[in-house]
């Protein structure tokens, strides 16, 4: 058994949500066996998941995430973290398929479009600099601009924090990501990150919320290594 559910909700101040059981992923729980019951449950072939996954960056736990998903039949709810075996840098940083439009994000740093693309170009190596702004005349294929980007966007990701008002004026912060910002690892003896860490995965959310289109958010691509904690 991968669910459990509680009784009708009597007492939601959403009326549509009224009459429809809460059910909760039990700990343990594959997010890919939760998903299966969910599809099931639902009458569903499959499920788009976009938008029901958030950062929980009050959790004491590391790399947790929040999940909910309201069905025609109950609200499906869940904590989710990676499984324990997972390298915290393999988790962390970005990889080919977190990169949508490669080309045109060049373009952005190469045109140096916004502050925050120009601080980028100003704090990459003098050869990601050199290939980002040959392209695309100097013949590097696709592949080879993507890891140059990758290479250059990880060493951003695990350095220092890169977040300062004016360098993201214009930028809308997601809600996980704002609470992150004020959030310090030191006041919560529990938290499984350290500082480092915790400011990693605060880097990554700050490039996918400047770049929505270029890095947009797809946790599905680790839901296999995604296990369920106690809501």
């Amino acid at each position: 058994m991968v669910l459990v559910g509680t009784a009708y909700d009597e007492t939601s101040e959403a009326v549509q949500y009224a009459t429809k059981k809460h059910i909760y992923a039990l700990p343990g729980t594959r997010f890919s066996d939760f998903e299966r019951r969910i599809a099931q449950a639902e009458h569903l072939r499959f499920i788009s998941w976009a938008g029901h996954f958030e950062p929980d960056s009050h959790s004491n736990v590391s790399h947790a995430y929040l999940f909910k998903y309201s069905g025609r039949h109950a609200i499906y709810y869940g904590r989710f973290i990676q499984e324990p075996d997972k390298r915290f840098e393999d988790a962390v940083k970005l990889s080919a398929d977190d990169i949508a439009e490669p080309d045109l994000f060049t373009s952005k740093l190469k045109t140096r479009a916004e502050p925050l693309s120009s601080w980028l170009m100003d704090r990459f190596s003098d050869e990601g600099c050199a290939t980002i702004i040959a392209w695309p005349g100097s013949g590097t294929g696709p592949k080879a601009l993507e890891a140059t980007l990758l290479k250059e966007l990880n060493t951003i990701i695990l350095g220092p924090p890169i977040y300062e008002e004016a360098r993201f004026c214009g930028v809308t912060l997601r809600p996980g990501t704002s609470r992150l910002l004020t959030f310090d690892p030191d006041s919560h003896p529990g938290f499984q990150l350290t500082r480092d860490q915790t400011g990693a995965v605060l880097n990554r959310m700050l490039l996918q919320d400047a770049y929505p289109l270029n890095f947009p958010i797809k946790p599905e691509r680790r839901m296999r290594d995604l296990v369920a904690i106690k809501f």
